[in-house]
């Protein structure tokens, strides 16, 4: 779980291009790590990268899996579900 949080932040600084399809999988994905292995490990570097793009996804992508698993994540990061 602390891989993926790095390795999306690592994405989302180095200003990769992800669809909304990408954005919807990744999203799922960690968001399941988070819930099986809570966020005590996360960096609270990595949260600072991804808290104002899974912000900007939610409002990026309405009614698509990318908004829903952006919204999920961000609760789910500020142990806030």
């Amino acid at each position: 779980m602390v891989i993926q949080t790095r390795r999306t932040a690592e994405a989302i600084s180095q200003n990769e291009i992800l669809s909304a399809d990408d954005i919807g999988e990744l999203g799922q994905f960690l968001s399941t790590l988070v819930v099986l292995q809570g966020i005590a490990d996360i960096d609270s570097k990595d949260k600072t990268i991804l808290f104002p793009k899974l912000k900007q996804w939610e409002r990026e992508y309405p009614g698509r899996l990318a908004s829903d698993v952006s919204e999920r994540c961000l609760a789910l990061l500020k142990d806030d579900p």
